[in-house]
């Protein structure tokens, strides 16, 4: 379809790092306050809050120039954070090929973003209020009148890849801000809805089908993403946490920290997330709710699909007794009853039921070739006895088997071929989960009724990882940051050579303070950077406020890849 035929554009944004419904209310005081200056005309610059793999689509902006001239077209702006939508009038576009400029006039631009660069600017004439909703259908879902009278617009131009992805939605009557908001993009073009030539909106609520074909815990299909880059968080803690739930321009919640922090070192196009457990301080809903929003929180300013964040849970996650920070506290509901909070956010996580082990896993082709998998293990895993144990720190024989089997990981001696004789390398693997495999804390107070950290079956993990050839442990717990190498002998292969694997703490990305670990006093989040020959694994400092630039690194590591076939 010709871009000729595109009318509008709709805008998506959200209040982060100021207070809600504020974002409107600056720009619209910049057009009354430039509607003063004595040539009376009154406008205001939006900034375009690009995700990575968006682009200037530059013949579709240069087409949409001539009309400007005979004056404003309609533009919607939508609020993803409250499903709002306003109505607005713009008589110009700024860009300058594909890369970032600042405003082309500050001083009419809202002071709280007036010195950032981006990719394109909006020179907006009006704003007005928000579009009023109407309930329509027999489910009385609220939709927005205005959109159903709109076609959403293919333009393969507005991505780097060169094509989207968003084919369904494309010659199809646009039903409401929730399908908009589903598809995890930052503009769509549209042209007037026509009832005769294209399809009515679906009655099928658009989310419903937003993971799949991801609708399992351990599903077979790889996450192809050109991207190479994998965020990595743990410790949360939502309940007990370092950074404010809503945050400003002068303290930051934990999703604007990490963004601003992954742009400034110009590493904000992700692969996926991992999160190595404890989400919540005391396993309660409303933590599991705060998770929840983080996340969609980091998945609205990122290019990412829900099921590429990938989790597993930790202690504090499991409700055993009224208090689950307190590991001296007895043991006072059942397994099932201690995993339902987390369970219940898994499914409005991914739309799909846990398994009986809370156990998952993925595939992912990074830089559109390489495979990674990722296994995420419950390490809180065993039977409960009543006033005695909570059930913190293993794994067992029964979950490494089911994952080992729904992840295709056989064993070394059940394939039959030597590395150097295999077809294609194997991908390379990772093993998630939270509690420690080796020591971790520099002593251990011995006491009876001392939890230790590290899981108990330690050693059976570990002639797992030999067997199924793991490359990476990655886990949490006590918030201390850590590293080892390991090699081991291989079973029943003598004189043959050694598997080697590293392992990998990372602190806290989220706990209040008073909980840091010894070594680290600030919160942490890793970066696990793919290259062609070896993985480069960062750990970097993460504060509400900013930190000095010689605070941000804390440390980084090169691994080289020792999964390759040989030429």
């Amino acid at each position: 379809m010709p871009n000729s035929e595109i009318t509008t554009l709709i805008l998506r944004f959200r209040d982060l790092g100021i207070a809600s419904g504020k974002t409107i209310e600056y720009h619209q005081e910049k057009i009354e306050q430039r509607g003063g200056q004595n040539d009376g005309k009154k406008y205001t610059w939006w900034g375009w809050w690009n995700k990575s793999g968006e682009q200037v689509p530059v013949e579709l902006y240069t087409e949409l120039l001539d009309p400007m001239k005979a004056g404003p077209i309609t533009l919607y702006l939508l609020d993803s954070g409250q499903h709002k939508l306003y109505e607005t009038q713009c008589d110009d576009i700024h860009w300058h090929a594909r890369e970032l400029v600042p405003s082309p006039e500050p001083e009419w631009t809202p002071e709280y973003y007036h010195m950032t660069k981006f990719l394109a600017w909006f020179r907006l004439t009006s704003i007005g209020p928000e579009v009023p909703t109407v309930s329509i259908g027999p489910e009385a879902r609220t939709v927005e009148k205005t959109l159903q009278g709109l076609t959403s617009v293919r333009v393969d131009g507005f991505f780097r890849s060169g094509e989207s992805r968003f084919g369904k939605y494309y010659g199809k009557q646009i039903s409401s801000t929730q399908e908009l908001i589903d598809q995890n993009r930052t503009i769509w073009f549209a042209r007037k809805y026509d009832d005769k030539a294209d399809r009515e909106h679906s009655s099928t609520p658009p989310s419903a089908d937003t993971t799949a074909p991801y609708q399992e815990p351990f599903p077979p299909t790889y996450v192809s993403s050109y991207k190479h880059t994998l965020l990595w968080l743990s410790d949360l803690h939502f309940g007990h946490h370092a950074f404010p739930e809503s945050g400003d321009t002068l303290e930051r919640n934990l999703a604007l920290a990490l963004e601003e922090d992954l742009k400034r070192i110009h590493k904000e196009e992700l692969a996926g997330v991992l999160i190595t457990g404890d989400l919540t301080w005391g396993g309660e809903k409303k933590e599991f709710d705060q998770a929840l929003e983080f996340i969609r929180k980091v998945h609205s300013w990122s290019t990412l699909e829900l099921h590429q964040f990938l989790c597993c849970p930790g202690n504090h996650d499991l409700r055993f007794s009224d208090k689950p920070m307190d590991k001296d506290r007895p043991v006072q509901t059942a397994l099932a009853e201690a995993r339902a909070a987390y369970s219940l956010f898994y499914e409005d996580l991914y739309r799909h039921k846990p398994n009986d082990y809370l156990s998952c896993g993925r595939r992912f082709l990074l830089g559109n070739h390489l495979p990674v998998e990722v296994v995420c293990l419950n390490t809180s895993f065993l039977q409960q006895k009543k006033k005695i144990f909570q059930g913190h720190g293993l794994v067992g024989r029964d979950q490494l088997k089911d994952a080992a089997n729904r992840q295709g990981w056989r064993l070394r001696r059940d394939r039959h071929e030597e590395p150097a004789a295999r077809p294609f390398p194997r991908a390379f693997r990772i093993l998630v989960f939270h509690h420690h495999l080796i020591p971790v804390i520099f002593r251990e107070d011995p006491y009876p009724e001392h939890r230790t950290s590290v899981v108990f079956d330690a050693e059976a993990i570990v002639r797992w990882i030999v067997d199924r050839e793991v490359d990476l442990v990655l886990h949490g717990h006590m918030h201390e940051p850590f590293i080892a190498r390991i090699a081991r002998p291989v079973p029943d292969s003598p004189g043959k050579p050694w598997h080697e694997f590293h392992v990998m703490g990372l602190g806290s990305s989220g706990v209040a303070q008073d909980h840091l670990g010894d070594q680290e006093r600030h919160n942490t989040y890793g970066l696990l950077e793919f290259g062609p020959e070896s993985l480069q694994l960062s750990i970097r400092r993460i504060h509400p406020k900013s930190l000095p630039a010689d605070q941000e690194q804390r440390s980084s590591i090169e691994i080289r890849y020792t999964h390759l076939a040989k030429s």
